[in-house]
């Protein structure tokens, strides 16, 4: 195992929608081959199971800064104009961590 700086990603969008997945920041958006090293490179919030996407699955990451001035990572398979953001991220228990919020954590 090797240590990472963890972050947490909020999903919007897709099956997914609602969960918090763990990855190493910055990461790319998702759109992998099964050839592609990167596949199921986020982790289940709780736990260290991988999340396990599809081929046909598409997600990108952004960066969203809150009126507070918190920013967050989002993975999102839709636009985001689709969502309030704001209100997405208050339903989130425990509370979504902030990009400046990192963990170290084993993986």
């Amino acid at each position: 195992m090797s240590k990472k700086i963890m972050q947490e990603y909020l999903v919007l969008g897709g099956k997914h929608h609602g969960e918090v997945w763990r990855g190493v920041y910055p990461a790319m958006g998702l759109n992998l081959s099964k050839h592609d090293e990167r596949y199921g490179q986020f982790f289940e919030r709780e736990g260290q199971q991988k999340i396990e996407l599809s081929r046909k699955e598409q997600y990108f990451i952004s960066e969203w800064i809150s009126p507070q001035g918190q920013t967050f990572l989002l993975a999102t398979a839709e636009d985001l104009t689709e969502f309030d953001i704001e209100e997405e991220i208050e339903r989130i228990t425990p509370p979504l961590r902030p990009l400046d919020g990192a963990v170290e954590d084993w993986i």
